[in-house]
């Protein structure tokens, strides 16, 4: 990082312990990101490179970040954007606490994990890579397609530091058998390029107009996409539409729901009836019902992660 240490770097003043760049960055959201040497952490979203790590500054009451937003000099908008810095977590917690006692100790827990705000077509197309998926290989699988067909991002010192994930028009192009050899897709490389032909076809802006639209407008209009379903949608809905009242079901979601709050759920994975009642329960006891249901999930993750390692 020596280099890059001598740029110009953009700093950032935020209230203490209220953005955590490992919990919210690693929680599942998104795929696109890594942590480097000397604790940076890089995620990519559209065509920016977000570098960005809290650094020690003093300060009792806030945090300090230092950031780069390439190409071109640092950008504090685009850090505040994309990490959603407009929501307040404390009143956020304060009302889960009120209402949940576990979700009130996962505030704690996860205290600044946030929900980040993603480009609507490369969430779409990226979580069409996730379906009965693990995350790191979705995350290989999406570095792959980007390394291969995504346009060059420029670093530090002018040269290509990584790759923007490739548009729908490119995806759609595609041959299917291609995608699945290259990245180990299987069946999902066909639902990509099927689901990105289908947005290559609509007005450019469609994806954006679809963002303005109220939630369940928003989410009707993505289940029109032939190969996308409820999870899907609201994925696109609560990662990169800020349409906070999106609850992503899916067998972590619902296991946990069945076994924290709704005991009378049947069967392994979601039916759409189940579905339904799981967004009822969400929408009626969580302010925020998706930020709520990222931080269940994220310990219901983490917990399954240690299970397997046990056995």
């Amino acid at each position: 990082m020596g280099k890059v240490e001598q740029e110009a770097k953009g700093t950032l003043v935020y209230p203490r312990g209220l953005l955590n760049l490992e919990y919210t960055l690693s929680n599942g959201q998104m795929f696109r990101w890594r942590q480097t040497t000397d604790d940076w952490w890089d995620a990519v979203t559209g065509d920016r490179l977000i570098r960005i790590r809290k650094i020690d500054a003093g300060d009792a009451s806030a945090d300090t970040f230092e950031f780069y937003t390439y190409p071109g000099a640092p950008d504090e908008g685009v850090i505040r954007s994309f990490f959603r810095l407009d929501v307040d977590l404390e009143s956020l917690y304060e009302s889960w606490r009120e209402e949940d006692q576990h979700l009130g100790e996962l505030a704690d827990r996860f205290r600044g994990l946030r929900i980040v705000a993603q480009k609507p077509e490369e969430c779409l197309l990226s979580f069409m890579c996730s379906t009965a998926n693990f995350i790191p290989r979705i995350m290989k699988a999406i570095a792959i397609i980007s390394r291969t067909w995504g346009q060059p991002l420029e670093g530090p010192d002018g040269k290509a530091a990584t790759h923007s994930f490739p548009g729908a028009e490119t995806l759609a192009a595609l041959d299917p058998f291609e995608v699945s050899d290259k990245t180990g897709l299987e069946w999902r490389a066909g639902n990509l390029v099927k689901v990105a032909a289908q947005l290559a076809a609509k007005p450019k802006d469609w994806l954006e107009r679809v963002a303005q639209m109220d939630y369940a407008t928003a989410r009707g209009e993505l289940l029109r996409i032939d190969g996308v379903g409820p999870k899907i949608a609201d994925c696109v809905c609560l990662f990169a539409m800020a349409k906070d009242q999106a609850v992503p079901v899916d067998t972590h979601v619902w296991n946990l729901t069945r076994e924290l709050y709704l005991p009378g759920l049947r069967g392994k994975s979601p039916t759409a009836s189940g579905y339904a009642q799981v967004l009822a329960y969400y929408h009626t006891h969580f302010k925020k019902a998706g930020w709520a249901q990222q931080y269940l999930f994220y310990d219901h993750l983490l917990a399954s992660r240690e299970k397997s390692r046990r056995t």
